[in-house]
């Protein structure tokens, strides 16, 4: 959830875009000014809400009329329903966003009451209506990044003016009308011009503080692999564009300090241009900045069990005599139980070029006998396995679809304890159950699709997504949900 709001308040405010300090090291993005107007309203419905609670002071006073003096009161003010009118968010470097409401009004209910004073006293009262229209309101909104990443979302600077105010009357005598109508209006008006911007900068702050107070800038992903998505950098605004660096790295939990053995790559046009509110962009250095991890915490040592296998196999078990067909030499150790051991020697290499993306590793798959005297276990062969697999990528329904679209392994014997290994045919074996069994079935899998992420309130749409060389880049217009 905490990081939902965190990717929230990215989205809000573009940052997924670099820095001078951070020239792409694994994931940036843009947001267009037509993204930012589209995702105003996440911020505009605190701000109505904050109006909607501003306390109006009861009005009295007095004065001489023609006939007598009159005493008047109003009492029980309270603000009904707001209306933003037109509402524009802009961008100006090096740090602000420039919120404007202009033509919005606020609706007020209340009651009067009036006791004239001639030969004797006339008390009269009802209730009004009153219209604060032509309201405009200039608000800056501030974005920084604190000394661990975070992001601050603060109101800066606030103006508001209120153009018109008109007041209908129920009840009583209509004579009193106009001179209710003139001696209060222009006090409520200054009220609410007093109140408006110390609420809309409350809004602003509390929505802020909200979704910021308990937000962590890592989280654990997967089993002991966590990510750092601090924010990397000083905000990059255009006159059209808001942009911010984040780190993108993923690193043992053990050790967050880790030394990666590659560097960044260096993105020479990392957006293209199109007419989506938003672009993201994730470099092949964040993918193997998880590789790398992933092997140094042995995550990719893995003992496989019978579990593991296809449902096709469960009806065999793992012993010398299901592999003795293919390897005569495990016939000396009959009904042995096997241990399966896949290991590997590296950490696996991502590569992004336009249209495909490509894994390629290496590792061990070890084949143990448990020995029938002692219940120990001997390495009976090792073979070594390179492979290489590419994946094309499209987007349908808001799902990320990956493909296989080739995959190559390829075994070497490394070493053996029971005599000779028919390597040729294991290879030419595996590359029929590839072509047969193996990548349609993953294929089918792969259909299914991974959902873009989406929030409450707000969703993608006519997202898509692009390979480019060393990065992958998703497009999304945004869809807002109130209910």
């Amino acid at each position: 959830m905490k990081f939902g709001l965190y990717f929230i308040f990215c989205i809000m405010s573009a940052l997924f875009s670099g820095s001078a300090c951070y020239d792409l090291r694994a994931t940036k993005g843009k947001l267009t000014t037509a993204g930012l107007n589209y995702l105003k309203e996440f911020g505009l419905e605190e701000v109505k809400k904050n109006l909607r609670d501003i306390s109006l002071p009861d009005e009295s006073g007095s004065t001489s009329i023609k006939v007598g003096h009159v005493d008047y009161s109003l009492t029980g003010m309270r603000i009904i329903g707001f209306n933003c009118g037109t509402t524009n968010i802009a961008t100006s470097p090096p740090n602000r966003l420039p919120l404007s409401l202009y033509g919005g009004f606020i609706d007020i209910v209340g009651n009067w009451a009036t006791k004239l004073k001639v030969i004797f006293t006339i008390k009269d009262h009802g209730r009004f209506e009153a219209k604060a229209n032509g309201i405009n309101i200039d608000l800056t909104v501030m974005f920084n990044v604190d000394s661990q990443g975070k992001p601050q979302i603060s109101a800066g600077n606030c103006r508001v003016d209120i153009s018109g105010f008109s007041v209908k009357v129920h009840g009583g005598a209509s004579w009193l009308y106009n001179l209710i109508l003139d001696l209060a209006k222009s006090s409520i008006k200054r009220s609410l011009q007093k109140q408006i911007c110390p609420s809309v900068r409350k809004a602003i702050d509390i929505q802020a503080e909200k979704a910021l107070h308990d937000l962590q800038v890592t989280a654990n992903i997967f089993k002991n692999i966590n990510v750092d998505y601090s924010l990397v950098g000083e905000p990059n605004m255009t006159s059209n564009s808001l942009s911010q660096g984040i780190k993108g790295i993923f690193y043992p939990k053990e050790n967050p300090e880790i030394k990666f053995p590659f560097p960044p790559p260096v993105l020479s046009s990392p957006f293209k241009a199109n007419n989506k509110m938003a672009q993201v962009v994730v470099s092949t250095y964040s993918a193997n900045t998880f590789m790398y991890s992933a092997w140094k915490s042995g995550i990719m040592d893995i003992w496989i069990t019978k579990s593991m296998l296809p449902e096709k196999f469960e009806k065999y078990n793992l012993t010398t005599d299901f592999i003795a067909p293919l390897v005569p030499g495990f016939k000396k150790y009959p009904g042995r139980p096997l241990k399966l051991r896949l290991t590997a020697t590296n950490f696996p290499q991502v590569l992004i070029h336009p249209n495909v993306t490509t894994i390629k590793g290496e590792g061990d798959f070890l084949t143990y006998i448990v020995l029938k005297q002692n219940k120990t276990r001997f390495e009976a062969m090792n073979l070594h396995i390179t492979f290489s697999v590419s994946t094309a990528v499209k987007v349908n329904n808001e799902k990320i679809v990956p493909k296989l679209a080739d995959v190559s392994v390829h075994l070497t014997l490394k070493s053996s304890a029971v005599g000779k290994v028919p390597v040729n045919v294991v290879n030419l074996l595996l590359k029929g159950a590839l072509k047969v069994s193996i990548m349609p079935s993953l294929n089918k899998y792969l259909s299914q699709g991974y959902l873009i992420p989406s929030f409450k309130g707000l969703s993608t749409v006519n997202s898509s997504i692009m390979l480019e060389k060393d990065y992958v880049e998703i497009c999304s217009n945004f869809k807002y949900n109130p209910n």
